[in-house]
């Protein structure tokens, strides 16, 4: 409560103007103390310099006074002294009190400035002491908050208790230097505010409790909101951009039901609907429910898909005023109609009209969130209108260059238009963004402008007579864009003839797939790697096995495949905990990796078990000695942490081929390998051994 106390002694100001009265308040002081020492003291050496003679002159007082100091001259000197140390005593008092009221207050206005409130709470008897600003970020003044911590658990949003717990507890029992904690507390109003508490234990009791506590909180509710709102865009957006992908393959019902189904987990919606709308004609068609929706909350019989305008319910009322229609209340709502029977029951809703070329041709709706739809979840429909209908139009208008030139314009993907002689003519505003050109830079060039250098002659020749001959080509190409990043694409070529047969035209529909790519090598990556060491797996173990056992048969060679697994490495687990054994494993790992050749291959199958894989040799003695380095490299000591564990490791080896295993499968020459190691582990650890005669 320091910065309580120095706002009461200075009240709240300029910092600057503070200091110049703290600076004028100082000479002040010495000086009044100056004088009166100068007062005492003066008379003194009068007292001992003075003559009879001079003594006469004075007068009646003063001569009193003059003969009193000279009878106690040693007793006024004493009592001078003292009264020195305290004045001096005072001036020190006041100089510190003075200094100490203004670091309060330095403090004080750093508090204010920060927009933090301020608590303090006595453990033992849960008083709690808060100020305004404490109390104004949960809309009460400092006199309503009750002044116990019985306060503070009813404000306390229910799901954060036990959050608040663990770091309490985590503090006071010396885990972390101090309390901190993000909460929502309920504000006046009824809204939950997000908290940031931080705090530290400033008094303990003789036992070693706690016995008050001092903090802070800060009001977080709107970085709260923003960073939840980036954190769902991004949500949002990595499933838009995953939109394709289930168009792929797929019709266009069994498409958009899948669609609805991610934009009711966005919005936390319980149904969804998608129907097509014809104008010209005032006619509905539905195309789909979700799969949530006809398993768990619509279980109509003999609907009708198509029917007339006039006869839908509110929820289409975005055609007529092209724009969303949003009931929170659809019990009160006018011009609801009934539901068919084993519809179920509509809360609320949100329908979104989507137009194409002046007209609404698909209607995209939500229902029955728990609470109420916001304009997030209206922006949401909206932008899943637009993805779910410019895929279906992709996929209508991909091999047609008429239906290509409606939506030339506003594609999300580049187009290119070329003449016979393949010199650009047209280019669209997609292609602008992902390649960096402008249309007038390249108009009359040759697309080998964009060319990347990763692809050969062979690529583009092979390329050029696919198209020469089918008319279309289609796969993926590294191009160039204009501040020189390299980056792939999707591409579709196809060319256009007039009736006589002659080129007219070329057009290439391409899209950035950098984002997918990047998502395919990381799924590889999880699929063949090891996450823990980042060695092959099991996958790719018996992938290469299966090449090398190919290659050493073609080239009539050989191959040994060692299977290894760690002695000791339980006991680390068990004395040190799964952390310490994780580090066991990526040393381990490295080390017998540094052992092999750069042909060879070593794998982690799970656990303390790895795998390495010899090829290409004539005799066994050019691998031999890399066994004994694999035994060596796994028994040296390491030193983790600071602590220093020892394992080593069992070896069972086969060989490929042998007179009677020229059939075996790679899993099977695995399996034999493991057999070996378990007679290395039986034979004392730390140990080679073959499967069979290894002549």
């Amino acid at each position: 409560m320091r910065c309580v106390i120095a706002s009461k002694i200075h009240p709240r100001g300029d910092s600057s103007a503070h200091r110049a009265r703290y600076s004028a308040t100082t000479p002040r002081i010495t000086g009044y103390l100056i004088a009166v020492v100068f007062f005492v003291l003066h008379p003194l050496p009068l007292v001992v310099a003075q003559t009879e003679a001079s003594a006469v002159t004075q007068g009646p007082l003063q001569a009193a006074w003059s003969g009193l100091l000279a009878e106690h001259t040693a007793l006024v000197a004493v009592l001078a002294l003292l009264l020195l140390a305290l004045i001096a005593g005072v001036a020190w008092f006041m100089t510190t009190s003075l200094r100490l009221a203004a670091a309060n207050a330095r403090l004080q206005s750093i508090i204010d400035a920060s927009d933090m409130g301020t608590w303090e709470w006595h453990v033992p008897s849960g008083r709690i002491r808060v100020d305004e600003r404490w109390a104004s970020m949960v809309g009460y003044e400092s006199d309503d908050i009750e002044r116990d911590i019985g306060a503070w658990n009813r404000l306390l949003h229910p799901d954060d208790v036990k959050r608040f717990d663990e770091a309490f507890q985590r503090h006071i029992n010396g885990h972390d230097d101090r309390y901190q904690v993000e909460v929502r507390l309920l504000h006046r109003d009824g809204h939950w505010v997000w908290i940031h508490d931080v705090g530290q234990v400033v008094e303990w009791g003789r036992d070693g409790q706690p016995l008050l506590m001092r903090g802070t909180h800060t009001d977080i509710t709107r970085e709260k909101a923003r960073s939840d709102q980036i954190n769902f865009i991004a949500r949002r957006d990595r499933v838009l951009l995953l939109l394709a992908n289930l168009r792929e393959s797929r019709s266009e019902h069994d498409f958009a039901q899948a669609a609805l189904q991610r934009l009711e987990d966005l919005t936390g919606s319980c149904v969804s609907f998608l129907h097509f709308v014809n104008e010209d004609i005032r006619e509905v068609e539905l195309i789909a429910w979700s799969r949530r929706t006809k398993e768990r909350y619509c279980n109509v019989v003999d609907f009708a898909s198509h029917y007339r305008l006039s006869e839908a319910g509110i929820w289409a009322d975005g055609v007529r005023t092209r724009s969303p229609v949003v009931v929170n209340d659809y019990a009160q709502a006018e011009k609801r109609k009934g539901l068919p029977e084993g519809h179920s029951d509509m809360l609320r809703f949100v329908s979104v009209p989507l137009t194409d070329f002046g007209a609404v041709v698909m209607l995209i709706g939500v229902g029955n969130k728990p609470e109420d739809y916001v304009d997030r979840d209206v922006e949401t429909v909206q932008l899943f209108a637009n993805e779910i209908w410019r895929l279906i139009q992709r996929g209508r208008n991909q091999a047609s260059l008429k239906q290509a030139s409606m939506v030339f314009d506003y594609a999300r993907e580049g187009i290119i238009v070329t003449d016979a002689e393949n010199r650009i003519m047209d280019v669209n505003p997609a292609f602008e963004r992902i390649s960096g050109y402008t249309k007038s830079e390249v108009l009359g060039a040759d697309p080998r402008l964009f060319r990347s250098g990763r692809q050969g002659p062979s690529f583009y020749r092979e390329m050029w007579e696919n198209i020469q001959r089918d008319g279309v080509w289609e796969g993926e190409i590294w191009n160039r864009r204009k501040n020189g990043d390299v980056y792939p694409q999707h591409l579709n070529l196809t060319v256009i003839r007039d009736s006589a047969g002659n080129i007219v035209n070329h057009i290439a529909l391409f899209s950035d797939i950098s984002l997918q790519k990047k998502q395919q090598d990381e799924l590889q990556r999880l699929v063949h790697y090891d996450p823990l060491t980042g060695l092959p797996n099991r996958v790719l173990c018996i992938d290469r096995l299966q090449q090398a056992m190919a290659q050493v048969t073609r080239h009539r060679r050989k191959l040994a495949v060692a299977f290894m697994d760690l002695d000791g490495f339980k006991e680390v687990n068990d004395a040190h905990g799964h952390d310490m054994g994780d580090e066991v494993l990526i040393e381990i790992a490295g080390r017998l990796k540094a052992e092999l050749r750069a042909e060879d291959t070593i794998a982690r199958l799970g656990g303390d078990e790895f795998v390495a894989i010899f090829s290409d040799f004539d005799h066994l003695a050019v691998v031999e000695p890399l066994f004994d380095r694999l035994l060596i490299a796994a028994s040296t000591p390491l030193v983790i942490r600071g602590v220093t564990v020892q394992v080593s490791v069992s070896i069972g080896v086969s060989l490929y081929p042998r007179d009677s295993n020229h059939e075996l499968q790679p899993e099977q020459l695995v399996r034999e390998a493991d057999q070996a190691m378990y007679r290395a582990k039986n034979s004392g650890k730390n140990q080679l051994a073959f499967f069979g005669d290894p002549e």
